[in-house]
């Protein structure tokens, strides 16, 4: 910034210079102009009247050729210059109307001119009418000479006028000549160092940009790299936690002994918290890259918010806390957003209420319109409790990534300070705000304000949900399902979920021996993991759906992914799979996504 600053201070100077410089530069040129226009001005002057005093000779000279001759033929010059005496004095006049002084003496010459004119032409006239004698007894009284020599000195007194102003002017005229020409100079010189400074600045910028571009290509790779590697530890965690989770759930069903059941709830719980840690990391590198899309379909608010709190029922027992639900019946009862983010909002905020409130406290859950028009409602979310509250300086940065209060907090309560960043981040990316007021040793009060859209919509369509115990294996028939997984504890797993929803299943250890199995054998369905040797789930699904014939080229196929990330999602979609289910496996929603692809295909068969 401070370079931005510094560069935009340099070229605001360089302009200030050449505006200056241009400025004084056209300034000088037009005095350089206006001073030659009066030179030139001057010599016009000098000139019209140098030719009315040569007109004048003229005339003189004329009449006087006559008087001696008395030949005609000696008239001729002062027939000429007569007329041209009239437009001279009318020159002068035009010349000389800024000039006071000289316009007056012009008014004399004219009237000089007109008396010496008039006294010829008597001569002349005499010459004619009264011979020689009488003639020169008129040119003997002296007036010709008298007035002739008066015009001579006023026309010299106008001359000399005009020749001081010419001086005057031609002084002018070199000190703007001079002037300019060191503007031109420095203004010269200045551009050729702005130019030679530009140069500099333009290879520097260029220098700078293809480094900018190395750092940008360098930074999409680090991004790649990241994402990568999100993907790769999201992968090789969540399928190890397939196998804890899914064979503690099977332990938990089956008949344990009382001592095992709270060993095995405690590994459960850990196994959750893990990837409740894993999910968030995903969640805020999806966010950070852009990649987090907010849908918005209906949801029944009030039930939703049941659910989420239904969640809680078990923890909220285990420390006896005491929770206050206020819900404001104006909320209309369908709306339009996204109730997966709204869920994870309420299921952060409620999880820090309950992590830093002690037993016995209490939480409140407060829902409430808080205002609405003809297409959206403004719905406010208050989560509240009488905690170990924020201190005030830390109230700034507890929605940024990795922040808790202290770390006597971390040490004593647990977790990565992710929530509430997943939380600000969420309220951000569907338009809504997020406040907190607290106070140590009192409580918090988060409060979440998010625009949801109305519809006339008054039912939410509802996809099939199947429960493990719907499901009536003898009345339906054995579902035969192609089991498409590499890793030996994935596949013991999810054949013993498989055997207890009462399914058949074979194994096939890559995309390649379950394109034979596939080919030699009928199945309902197919589950295919993603990653494995020889031929991973893309490729083989591909090959699927374009080289085989129906109706094994439209087989269901259910991804089984580790790997939640929306670029594997949209992968999932152009190989041609119906469906995914990520690992670690929630049993009832692979059931339900097994009978509803089962169901639908048999509907277009």
């Amino acid at each position: 910034m401070k370079a931005e600053t510094k560069n935009l201070s340099i070229f605001s100077v360089i302009v200030v210079i050449l505006i200056v410089i241009t400025i004084f530069s056209l300034r000088n040129i037009n005095h350089f102009v206006d001073d030659t226009k009066w030179m030139t001005h001057s010599r016009d002057v000098s000139m019209v009247l140098s030719n009315n005093l040569s007109d004048m000779q003229a005339v003189e000279t004329g009449s006087r050729g006559f008087l001696i001759t008395g030949k005609a033929s000696y008239l001729l010059p002062f027939h000429l210059a007569s007329p041209q005496l009239k437009r001279n004095i009318i020159q002068l006049r035009i010349l000389s109307k800024d000039n006071p002084i000289q316009l007056l003496r012009t008014d004399t010459l004219e009237r000089l001119s007109l008396l010496q004119l008039f006294f010829s032409k008597e001569v002349i006239d005499f010459r004619k009418h009264y011979g020689l004698e009488s003639a020169v007894n008129l040119v003997n009284k002296d007036d010709g000479r008298k007035t002739m020599d008066a015009i001579r000195s006023i026309t010299t007194r106008m001359q000399n006028t005009e020749k001081i102003l010419l001086e005057e002017r031609t002084k002018i005229t070199k000190e703007s000549l001079l002037s300019t020409k060191f503007f031109v100079f420095f203004g010269g010189l200045f551009s050729i160092i702005v130019f030679v400074f530009l140069m500099i600045f333009i290879k520097r910028a260029l220098k700078l940009e293809r480094e900018l571009k190395k750092s940008k290509e360098h930074a999409e790779k680090l991004v790649g790299f990241k994402d990568d590697f999100l993907a790769s530890m999201s992968h090789e965690i969540r399928t190890p936690l397939n196998g804890i989770i899914g064979f503690t759930k099977i332990l938990l069903r089956n008949e344990i002994i009382n001592k095992q059941k709270p060993h095995l709830d405690a590994i459960k719980t850990s196994s959750d918290i893990l990837l409740v840690l894993i999910n968030d990391i995903l969640d805020l590198a999806k966010i950070e890259a852009g990649k987090m899309i907010i849908e918005s379909t209906e949801l029944k608010l009030r039930d939703l918010v049941n659910n989420i709190l239904g969640t809680f029922e078990l923890r909220f027992d285990e420390k006896d806390l005491k929770i206050i639900r206020k819900y404001d019946d104006r909320i209309p009862v369908i709306l339009l957003g996204d109730p997966v983010r709204i869920n994870q909002i309420l299921l952060n905020l409620l999880s820090n209420s309950v992590k830093f409130t002690g037993d016995g406290g209490q939480i409140g859950v407060n829902i409430r319109l808080l205002n609405q028009d003809s297409e959206s409602a403004n719905i406010e979310f208050i989560v509240s409790d009488n905690g170990i509250g924020i201190p005030e300086d830390k109230l700034k940065t507890i929605f940024e990534s990795f922040t808790q209060s202290s770390n006597d907090i971390a040490r004593k309560y647990g977790g990565t300070g992710l929530g509430l960043t997943i939380v600000k981040r969420l309220t951000d990316l569907m338009g809504g705000t997020i406040s907190v007021n607290s106070q140590l040793k009192v409580g918090s009060s988060f409060t979440v304000l998010l625009p949801l859209k109305k519809t006339d919509a008054i039912v939410i369509p509802k996809e099939v949900e199947t429960k493990i115990h719907d499901y009536d294996v003898k009345s339906q028939g054995k579902l035969k399902i192609l089991l498409v997984e590499d890793i030996p504890i994935n596949q013991f797993l999810a054949q013993t979920i498989l055997h207890d929803f009462g399914f058949e299943s074979d194994i096939a250890e890559n995309g390649k021996m379950a394109i034979e199995l596939l080919e030699k054998n009928d199945y309902d369905i197919v589950l295919m993991d993603l990653m494995m040797p020889e031929m991973n789930g893309f490729e083989a699904t591909k090959h699927i759906r374009n080289t085989m014939l129906p109706p094994k080229s439209t087989i269901p196929i259910i991804a089984l992914t580790a790997d939640v990330t929306k670029a594997d999602v949209d992968r999932c979609e152009e190989a041609g799979m119906n469906e995914y289910v990520s690992k670690p496996i929630n049993e009832n929603e692979l059931l339900k996504k097994i009978m509803h692809q089962v169901k639908k295909h048999k509907k277009l068969l």
